[in-house]
């Protein structure tokens, strides 16, 4: 069995495969080691368990890490356990490495009227066919009773939508579920799922940049579509595009894809249109141009300008 003191050892010992390693998050602090180690060994080969501990005091911070033999033994028990609840919490159960590339883009769900038997476990295993969660709680009174509705948190908007579109007003133990975007916290009945978030969630796994941010010399970073024949692009440049873009209220995207298109892109970056400091009562317009190989200079193709106009 694994001890605090054999783990701390064979963590020196073993350079951790993140690949084969479960990342288990929300574990009350009676867990320690060796329970997780009876658990988590009815799924495969245990190579390693560890929980990190405070060095003075000696709690955990309520994570650990579960490295196995093999990769197909870690995706077992990640599917198997995850949600599994240990001294009644329910443990999240990701990839060590998945973890590190999720984040909260925003995809939040409210689950409504949810029957009093519906707990993490079950959400997860039903929810989980529409895309990879990140989160799943329900709502619980003081003596540990259901409040009748939860939340679920995927990594994309994609999964999200699709949750909703296949289970709103769907029956879960008999009861009808009413799902929709979460409310913001501390928001004015603003919720989840708007453009705007849309927006910045692509921007995130899209890598987007502004056309001046971390930009030596002011030229733009480098492109897939850049040639060794490309003029480097200042704050005085415009580019002989549709309409002129003026590069001290432009920003570049790169990575556009062939089916994006001025329609698609110019609503979605209105939500981002700053007010007129000469004009308070004026409106914002923006145009987008989207660059591609036939219809625009060699150092501009495959982004997509965004640029901002007052009337």
């Amino acid at each position: 069995m694994f001890t605090q003191h054999k783990n701390q050892e064979i963590s020196h010992i073993y350079e951790r495969n993140n690949e084969a390693t479960l990342y288990i998050a929300n574990l009350d602090a009676q867990v320690d080691e060796e329970i997780l180690c009876e658990l988590f060994m009815q799924c495969g080969n245990v190579k390693n368990v560890h929980i990190p501990r405070d060095k003075i005091n000696g709690y955990h911070a309520g994570y650990g890490f579960v490295e196995y033999e093999y990769e197909y033994e870690c995706e077992y028990a990640a599917n198997i356990l995850n949600m599994t609840k240990l001294f009644g919490k329910a443990l999240r159960c990701n990839k060590a490495t998945q973890d590190k590339r999720s984040f909260d883009v925003g995809a939040n769900l409210f689950i409504g009227n949810l029957d009093d038997e519906v707990d993490e476990k079950m959400l997860f295993d039903i929810f989980s066919s529409f895309g990879q969660i990140m989160t799943v709680k329900v709502m619980r009174n003081e003596d540990d009773t259901s409040k009748g509705h939860g939340f679920i948190s995927y990594d994309n908007f994609e999964s999200s939508d699709l949750a909703i579109e296949n289970m709103n007003n769907q029956f879960i133990c008999n009861k009808k579920v009413h799902i929709s975007y979460a409310f913001k916290k501390d928001s004015k009945g603003e919720r989840h799922g708007t453009a705007a978030e849309r927006f910045i969630a692509a921007n995130k796994a899209l890598n987007l940049y502004p056309l001046n941010e971390n930009n030596n010399n002011n030229n733009v970073n480098p492109s897939p579509f850049t040639s060794s024949n490309d003029i480097p692009l200042t704050n005085n440049t415009t580019l002989n595009l549709t309409n002129n873009v003026y590069l001290n209220n432009t920003i570049i995207t790169n990575n556009i894809i062939p089916k994006l298109s001025n329609d698609t892109i110019s609503p979605i970056m209105n939500n981002f249109y700053p007010p007129n400091p000469h004009q308070p009562t004026s409106s914002n317009y923006l145009q987008a141009q989207v660059g591609h190989p036939t219809n625009i200079p060699m150092n501009a193709r495959g982004k997509c300008f965004y640029y901002y106009y007052y009337y």
